[in-house]
């Protein structure tokens, strides 16, 4: 009932740009949405997901909100299973450059706020290609994610996975839970992840984390 409502105030915070942490509270909000009425949001989605895609691309919205944007496309996903394939294209499209982007860095091993929001940024992506792949999967609709899409996702979390300096234990628990969901959802995708020489020493350091639920995800 107060859907309708709340849209208005959560796309014009999607568009202030300028004072981005009402945006970034609107992008919460956004998640929020999707994880409580499921796919009763896809009424909005249209106008949402169109305002979210252009924040990523605004050069004038603060770089420490686009994490939580790309993350947010893994919640809209899951609310909506197999409706999110009208969106599918662009937002693949957009975190296949942001993975890319977050590999050309060159961040001085000094540079601690920088590394830690490509660590953000990587998690991100992760979060947000496991609700689409979940998202789909619910519905049986999974076959929609190409094949080029899956190469690119595991060479990323194989360089992820190779980078000690920008590679936390959320984010290796995030690859490792990627792996195991493309393994387990991706028809041959169970039999190319074997051959995968790095596969198994991502897995054993997830595995051996201080961290119960990347122990968890490492040991599935």
């Amino acid at each position: 009932k107060y859907l309708p409502h709340v849209k208005d105030f959560v796309l014009l915070g999607l568009r202030n740009w300028e004072q981005y942490e009402v945006c970034a509270v609107a992008v919460g909000v956004v998640g929020d949405l999707a994880r409580s009425v499921q796919k009763a949001i896809m009424a909005y989605a249209d106008d949402i997901v169109t305002q979210l895609l252009n924040a990523l691309r605004s050069g004038e919205l603060d770089k420490s909100v686009k994490p939580r944007i790309l993350s947010v496309f893994g919640d809209l996903a899951m609310a909506l299973g197999g409706e999110f394939e009208r969106y599918l294209a662009e937002v693949m499209v957009m975190l296949h450059q942001a993975a890319q982007s977050s590999l050309q860095l060159q961040v001085p091993p000094d540079d601690y706020d920088t590394l830690e929001w490509v660590v953000s940024l990587r998690e991100s992506i992760f979060e947000a290609y496991t609700g689409v792949l979940q998202g789909l999967r619910a519905d049986t609709r999974h076959e929609l994610l190409a094949r080029n899409h899956v190469e690119w996702v595991l060479e990323f979390c194989d360089y992820v996975s190779r980078e000690p300096d920008a590679c936390s234990d959320k984010l290796l628990g995030a690859a490792a839970g990627v792996v195991g969901d493309l393994a387990s959802t991706m028809p041959g995708a169970r039999a190319k992840v074997r051959t995968l020489a790095w596969v198994q020493p991502l897995l054993d350091r997830a595995s051996n984390s201080p961290d119960p639920s990347v122990q968890e995800t490492g040991l599935w």
